[in-house]
C-alpha cells in the first residue's frame, strides 16, 4: 500500500522498497536515461499508482506514443501535439494559480492548507523535454502577435509549476536524456526537481546532474536498473515493471478521478473557495467492500 505522494518506483538493496517522495524528498522528478533503458516503465509504473490514488495526469508527448497505455482514460488528458501542449499548458497555469488562489483564502493561521480542497492532485508527465521545449518555443515565434512577449506563455508555466506545485498539488515528472538548466526554465527551476533517476548515464550526464554524489556508481546495462539520487544520496533500484494491461487496470481501479475539460479549473467542480473541507471517516477493507466503496473483492484488497 502506498501513498499518493509516495508512489513505489522498485527495490533496492537487501529488498528494500524504495519511492519517489513528492512530499518528503522533492515535488518533481527528472528521469534521464539513455534509450531503451526504461524511461517508459519508469514512468508508467509512477502514474498508474497516482492515478490510483484518485489523482489526475496530464500527459506532454508530441512523440505521441510514449504512453499508449494511458490513452482514453478518464482521469488522463493527453497531449500528442505541439498546439495541444501549448494549450494544456496555458490551462495548468491557470490552475496553479486557481488553487494558489483557494490555498490562501483557505489556508489557517499557520499556513496549514490540508483542510482547503483543491481538487485532485495533478502529476505532470513531460516526455522528451529538452525537444519539447525546443518546439514550443518555436510554435509561439509562428502565431504570438506583434505585441505578445517573446518567450512562450507556455514554457513559462511549466515553469511556474516547478516552483509552486508543491503548495497546491501538482508534481512534475520530466523525461529527458539530458536536462539542461536553459530546457528546464533555468538552474533554479531545475533545482526543484530535487529526485532525479538516471541510467545508462556517461560521466557528463552525471556530473552534470548529480555532482555532490562521487565517485559516480558503474552504470548498469540491465534494463530497469536504475539510480534513484535524492538528497546527496544514490539508491541502486530495480524499477517494478508494470505490463500495460497492469498500469491500465490500475489506474482505472481504486479512486478514480475525471480529468476537466480544458477551460475548467479541476478545483471547480464541487468545491466552495477558501472552504475548508471535513476529513472522511477511515473505513476497514472489509466495510469497504460490503459498501462499495472499492469494486474488488476482499482477499484482493487484502493481497
Amino acid at each position: 500500500e502506498t501513498a499518493i505522494t509516495a508512489p513505489l518506483l522498485g527495490i533496492g538493496r537487501g529488498g528494500r522498497p524504495v519511492y519517489a517522495d513528492f512530499d518528503a524528498d522533492s515535488p518533481h522528478a527528472l528521469i534521464s536515461a539513455g534509450s531503451g533503458a526504461g524511461k517508459s516503465v519508469t514512468t508508467r509504473t509512477m502514474v498508474a499508482q497516482v492515478l490510483n490514488k484518485g489523482g489526475v495526469a496530464l500527459i506532454l508527448d508530441f512523440k505521441r506514443f510514449s504512453q499508449t497505455w494511458a490513452r482514453g482514460l478518464p482521469n488522463v488528458h493527453y497531449c500528442k501535439d505541439i498546439a495541444q501542449i501549448h494549450e494544456a499548458l496555458l490551462w495548468l497555469s491557470a490552475e496553479v494559480d486557481a488553487r494558489t488562489r483557494l490555498a490562501d483564502d483557505g489556508a489557517d493561521d499557520e499556513g496549514n492548507t490540508d483542510g482547503v480542497n483543491l481538487g485532485p492532485r495533478i502529476i505532470v508527465l513531460a516526455e522528451e523535454m529538452n525537444a519539447t521545449v525546443n518546439r514550443l518555443a518555436a510554435y509561439w515565434r509562428t502565431i504570438k502577435g506583434k505585441d505578445d512577449p517573446n518567450i512562450s506563455p507556455a514554457i513559462e508555466a511549466l515553469g511556474d509549476a516547478l516552483f509552486m506545485g508543491r503548495a497546491v498539488r501538482v508534481n512534475v515528472v520530466a523525461v529527458a536524456q539530458m536536462l539542461t538548466a536553459r530546457t528546464a526554465g533555468g538552474p533554479e527551476a531545475r533545482e526543484n526537481m530535487g529526485l532525479r533517476i538516471l541510467a545508462r548515464y556517461t560521466m557528463n550526464n552525471w556530473r552534470i546532474l548529480v555532482p555532490e554524489i562521487w565517485p559516480m556508481p558503474k552504470s548498469s546495462r540491465h534494463k530497469g536498473r536504475v539510480q534513484v539520487c535524492v538528497g546527496g544520496d544514490a539508491t541502486e533500484t530495480q524499477i517494478v515493471f508494470l505490463k500495460v494491461a497492469e498500469a491500465r487496470e490500475l489506474a482505472s481501479s481504486g479512486v478514480v478521478a475525471s480529468f476537466p475539460a480544458q477551460g475548467v479549473p479541476v478545483s471547480a467542480p464541487g468545491t466552495t473557495e477558501g472552504a475548508r473541507q471535513p476529513a472522511a471517516a477511515p473505513v476497514g477493507l472489509a466495510a469497504a467492500v460490503a459498501e462499495g466503496v472499492v469494486s474488488r473483492k476482499l482477499p484482493a484488497l487484502r493481497k
